[in-house]
């Protein structure tokens, strides 16, 4: 008579425990109640026995089918049964490249390696060399448009006053001033002590936006001060903000 008790695929019924879903939920929970992925990998190598087949016909010396995984779970009374590998992954909820790496990476009796999952730097990452050079690049960039429109905003101030003075009004009169900053010059006709410190000179000038005549004022150690003709054009003026 046939013995179906000891068919193969009613043996691994029993492995599965079918009747212990509570059971189940204690085992899921207290692994995943771990926390640390290093600690987790250890309790699954824990679990999971690997051993060498007695016979095998693979030709390769390393290969996955040299081997043979035995899956266990403990009981209420500690002791560890052996079950399915399907049984085994559903109740923890792993996946089969989690175990094959938990037990590639970690053969028995060495201590779980550290948990590297995102902490390899990226390969499209930038140095940060690079990365300052970039922003310094743009605040240049940034402080060069800012001077521009800072410019161009007092060169449009000077054409209105220009167009307002070309208006017959001879109670108007537009004008248009700046202190320029010249290269520093020694007093001479005093001792060293004062020929060695700088003292900076600056040129006052007024430009009449009517009819662009401009004076500079001249400023000596012992002359008096005077307006006299000048002929440097302004600095913000253009020749077609007169036409």
């Amino acid at each position: 008579m046939r013995n179906e008790e000891n068919w193969v695929r009613n043996d691994r019924k029993k492995n599965e425990i079918w009747d212990c879903e509570n059971q189940q939920k204690k085992f899921f929970d207290s692994y995943y109640k771990i926390g640390d992925f290093a600690l987790q990998t250890a309790y699954l190598c824990e679990l999971i026995i690997v051993s060498d087949k007695k016979r095998c016909y693979s030709t390769r010396i390393e290969s996955r089918r040299n081997k043979s995984r035995w899956y266990h779970l403990p009981d209420t009374s500690g002791n560890q049964n052996q079950v399915c590998k399907i049984f085994f992954k559903n109740t923890l909820n792993v996946s089969d490249g989690r175990i094959s790496r938990a037990l590639v990476n970690n053969p028995k009796g060495e201590t779980a390696s550290k948990d590297e999952r995102g902490r390899q730097s990226s390969k499209n990452k930038k140095s940060d060399i690079k990365v300052n050079e970039k922003n310094e690049t743009l605040d240049i960039e940034t402080a060069r448009e800012l001077n521009q429109r800072k410019a161009e905003s007092a060169r449009q101030r000077i054409r209105e006053d220009a167009e307002l003075a070309k208006i017959v009004n001879y109670n108007l009169t537009a004008t248009a001033f700046d202190l320029m900053k010249s290269l520093p010059t020694p007093v001479l006709s005093t001792g060293v002590c004062y020929y060695k410190r700088q003292l900076w000179t600056y040129c006052f000038e007024i430009h009449n936006l009517a009819t662009q005549e401009a004076v500079t004022e001249e400023k000596g150690s012992s002359r008096t001060y005077g307006l006299h003709p000048s002929s440097t054009p302004h600095p913000f003026l253009k020749p077609q903000d007169f036409e």
